[in-house]
């Protein structure tokens, strides 16, 4: 990523102050509304970086793994070199690149890899065919089952409760001959299931 990042950085640069003008549009500062969220992660960004180069400045929570002590994040020297030696590569790749051509966007030389680089290696769309698309299905599906599961229960249940209050307030005719029938008859049933079941 080293390499990728001074590229990318270097011909950001070359093209935004260098080379003939790409827009007739004059360049102005940022306005609050952008310039106050960057200051806010830029300041704790670079302090931080220059912090975690000293071991007695961090909390305890920055510790070395069994030990509890805390310990500086600085690099290895093999890590450093190499991490020098592909920034200078990056810089220098896209600089004389440019150089002879200034007119033209330096990312041509990547050739057929301009798409992938254009589209951050298609990191967007797997995150939106595996997580937005997924998330998504799962919010179809949860609603699903709310609307033709859940809710369909209660309505059903509320039909149902409906259906057996009509069937119920049929019965209820006020004639009381009716009532002494049904009651007798539930009384005979009951008399005759004792009987059969004992």
């Amino acid at each position: 990523t080293v390499l990728v990042t001074a590229g990318y950085a270097t011909r950001a640069t070359l093209l935004t102050f260098h080379g003939p003008p790409r827009s007739s549009g004059q360049g102005a500062d940022p306005q609050p509304g952008m310039l106050i969220p960057l200051l806010a992660l830029v300041i704790p960004a670079a302090l931080l970086g220059f912090l975690g180069g000293y071991r007695g400045w961090l909390p305890f929570w920055v510790s070395s793994v069994g030990t509890g002590e805390p310990h500086a994040v600085v690099p290895g020297a093999l890590t450093a070199v190499l991490s020098f030696v592909l920034l200078v590569a990056g810089v220098a790749l896209v600089y004389f690149v440019w150089v002879a051509h200034p007119q033209r966007d330096p990312l041509r030389m990547v050739g057929p890899l301009r798409t992938p680089f254009a589209r951050g290696f298609f990191a967007d769309a797997l995150y939106d065919l595996v997580i937005v698309r997924g998330v998504a299905a799962a919010g179809r599906g949860t609603l699903r089952v709310d609307t033709d599961g859940i809710d369909a229960t209660v309505v059903d249940s509320g039909r149902l409760a409906r259906w057996l209050g009509a069937l119920v307030r049929r019965t209820q005719t006020g004639n009381m001959q009716w009532y002494v029938t049904c009651v007798v008859v539930g009384a005979v049933a009951l008399a005759v299931g004792a009987v059969v079941l004992t």
